[in-house]
């Protein structure tokens, strides 16, 4: 599939054989899995995000994302859109998005419109995450007046099995969740407790996984894991090394608890975080690490090992 029509004629292809509703969650989960957000963007300086966003629709843009296999929440629900008005010629959906404002730079998603004029929200970047962890997809067919599928769990989870998105052996990796939960009462101290979950964060993922959405769905897991007070000691923290292929970001985390403060680097091989020193941090930083939010401590560690080195 060099091209984006391409990609639109095997998915039309694909879902020849499925009903219609199949054929859009057959569409939705594809899209997902084969795409992830430009993490240029999220990187960018404001003036170019504006220029980023505006041009996101145009033709050769969306051909250079598809490309790379990467885009924006504009991109992404058009290219949802089209595929849908040609699989299923009869269905009422648009991307709503209003590309003018730039200052603001407006979430894009997908509305349907079904035959009683109930209003359905698709949001496919929103579920990025989510379907390269294999987790249930939250943001599906969303009714817009009550907030909940219009589908049940069960309708939802038939489909998927028949689509090969889960099957016996392999269920939504976040309903796993509870294996984890079940052993957190084990833990009287917090610190304890925050090393074994932020250790067992990593479920089953897709490897075409970017950095962003893998710290979205960590941040997910983060916040039903903790409570808000614990929450409030536990910072993720951007970690990149320049390159001349642009930023190389890594997962990083730390846990501050009164004067005791842990981090934790994610090792992509073992595919898990691993606590590391302030001492060994120092070393990646004074390489060329940059970190924000700041790690409580590290500058007076860099410090320390650059004097270490003069000497």
């Amino acid at each position: 599939m060099n091209t984006l029509n391409d990609y639109i004629n095997f998915l039309i292809e694909k879902t020849k054989d499925l009903s219609d509703e199949e054929a859009k969650r057959f569409i939705y989960i594809d899209l997902c899995e084969t795409m992830s957000f430009d993490i240029n963007y999220a990187g960018a300086s404001e003036s170019t995000k504006r220029e980023i966003y505006r041009n996101s629709i145009k033709n050769d843009v969306m051909e250079n994302y598809f490309n790379k296999k990467t885009g924006l929440c504009t991109t992404i629900s058009i290219i949802f859109e089209r595929v849908l008005k040609l699989r299923c010629p009869n269905i009422n959906i648009e991307t709503i998005m209003d590309i003018d404002d730039e200052v603001n730079r407006p979430h894009a998603y997908n509305i349907e419109v079904l035959e009683d004029c109930t209003k359905v929200i698709y949001d496919l970047q929103q579920d990025f995450n989510n379907i390269k962890t294999r987790s249930f997809p939250e943001h599906y067919a969303i009714n817009v007046e009550t907030g909940n599928s219009i589908y049940s769990r069960f309708d939802l989870e038939q489909i998927d099995r028949k689509l090969g998105y889960i099957d016996s052996e392999n269920y939504y990796s976040d309903d796993y969740m509870y294996l984890v939960k079940s052993d957190m009462d084990l833990f009287d101290n917090f610190q304890e407790k925050a090393d074994f979950i932020i250790r067992n964060l990593e479920p089953i993922y897709d490897k075409s996984i970017n950095y962003l959405e893998r710290k979205w769905h960590h941040e997910k897991l983060i916040k039903q894991y903790f409570t808000e007070e614990e929450r409030k000691k536990i910072k993720q923290v951007d970690c990149c090394f320049m390159t001349r292929n642009g930023r190389m970001y890594t997962p990083c985390i730390y846990v501050k608890d009164n004067d005791d403060i842990n981090i934790y680097w994610f090792n992509e091989l073992k595919e898990q975080y691993s606590k590391i020193s302030i001492e060994d941090m120092a070393i990646k930083v004074c390489a060329g690490l940059y970190c924000y939010p700041k790690i409580p401590g590290l500058k007076e560690a860099v410090y320390k090992r650059e004097l270490d080195d003069a000497r």
